[in-house]
């Protein structure tokens, strides 16, 4: 459906929006039906599930890649052997960190709730088994990647979407609480498991995942390709909220509710963005593998400019209807906040940009490169943003973390080229 960057990049971001959609949709009718302190326990429980991705080693990017150059080489044993052990790897991480979650649950729902009520378990248990599933749906998405199935990447995305639309509607309607929608969150992520499982298998044409294609040799090349990815994951989380723990620490929690509106919304773009690059990371890798290096840096430099095009639309866009859409979405009394998203964009939008060179630097062999760019981000906008917003406030913060993820950003595209 196009190139690189233009309908299949589409299909990812689309696909990944269409279950923030579903969020942003159900979100007032959960706050009525569950109440505030219920909600609350709720917006836990996704978080939890979701934060499994930070205890994970990479392996959904680092099998996207491997897997891609492998079927390049036609080397077929090679591919059902990486995504095999990163599923086991995934797995095993997963249910290490889970059991001890597990046993924590009780204690966490106490300070949750003040007295850690049998829901409030149930649900943070119940969302434990999910963040398992969810890092495993990951690395069946990264097959799928380094197959160059987007397409069917994107249908197993809807497919979720869908089944938690429907599950919230059902809970909703039965009058069900915080545990029963854990429990929906959980069926939808294991139904989706099933549908990504199926999809892998016909795109690879036989069965892609079997226990006796693991090998632990395998391990150290899926580390070496998915910890990168990881520190670059981490130095974005680390963005987002340091910002505004610095923010709520030397201004105040008003200036930090502010800032928190517009860090968010420009970071929720950031994020669907970021999916814009999926498809550069088989096609160059298959390129590199098998026409070489320069092939790669022709497509690369292609199809970059078709994404600085489509990222300068989106957060362009942003930066225009910022006026009308955050005092609508958080109401006029939230001061500063359009002026900060604007600030925010033009970092955001940089680090956005970044990942095309990550997709180069990843099909070239050298991942490092990602890293080194995460920690580069890091080193700048962390003292940044403290320096700053005891000079300038609010205004500080957002000027340190976008000169700290534009600074990586350039140092990336440099190392690159």
């Amino acid at each position: 459906v196009g190139g690189p960057v233009t309908g299949r990049s589409l299909l990812a971001v689309g696909s990944r929006g269409a279950v923030l959609a579903v969020l942003l949709v159900a979100t007032p009718f959960l706050v009525d039906t569950l109440g505030a302190d219920g909600y609350g326990i709720w917006v836990v429980a996704v978080a939890v599930s979701g934060l499994y991705g930070v205890v994970d080693g990479g392996f959904a990017p680092a099998v996207g890649r491997l897997l891609a150059f492998a079927l390049a080489r036609g080397d077929r044993r090679a591919a059902r052997e990486l995504a095999s052990t990163a599923l086991a790897a995934s797995l095993a991480l997963g249910m290490a960190v889970g059991a001890a979650a597990w046993l924590a649950a009780p204690a966490f729902a106490a300070l949750l709730d003040g007295g850690g009520e049998p829901e409030t378990v149930t649900a943070l248990r119940l969302a434990v088994v999910t963040g398992v599933a969810v890092n495993a749906a990951g690395v069946l998405e990264g097959a799928l990647i380094g197959l160059d199935r987007i397409g069917l990447l994107a249908a197993v995305r809807l497919t979720y979407a869908a089944l938690l639309g429907a599950g919230i509607t059902a809970v909703l309607a039965g009058g069900g609480g915080v545990a029963a929608l854990a429990g929906a969150q959980l069926a939808a992520w294991l139904a989706t498991l099933a549908v990504a499982l199926a999809a892998a298998t016909a795109a690879f044409d036989g069965p892609l995942l079997r226990v006796d294609a693991v090998r632990r040799g395998r391990l150290g090349e899926l580390l070496r390709f998915g910890l990168p990815p990881q520190a670059s994951r981490l130095s974005l989380i680390g963005a987002l909220q340091y910002e505004r723990l610095v923010v709520a620490a030397l201004v105040g929690a008003a200036a930090a509710a502010g800032y928190g509106a517009a860090s968010l919304l420009v970071g929720g773009l950031r994020t669907l963005m970021g999916q814009a690059a999926v498809p550069l990371l088989p096609t160059l890798t298959r390129l590199a593998a098998t026409a070489g290096p320069a092939a790669a840096a022709a497509e690369f430099a292609r199809s970059g400019r078709r994404l600085a095009l489509l990222v300068a639309g989106a957060f362009g866009a942003l930066a225009v209807a910022a006026p009308l859409v955050i005092p609508a979405w958080v109401g006029p009394e939230v001061e500063g906040a359009v002026g900060l998203a604007w600030i925010l964009c033009a970092g955001f939008a940089a680090s956005a940009l970044a990942t095309a060179g990550y997709a180069l630097a990843q099909a070239g062999g050298r991942p490092g490169i990602e890293a080194a760019a995460a920690g580069v981000a890091a080193a700048v906008y962390v003292p940044a943003v403290a320096v700053l917003v005891a000079v300038l406030g609010t205004t500080g913060a957002a000027i340190g973390t976008a000169a700290g993820l534009g600074a990586g950003c350039a140092w990336c595209l440099v190392a690159v080229v």
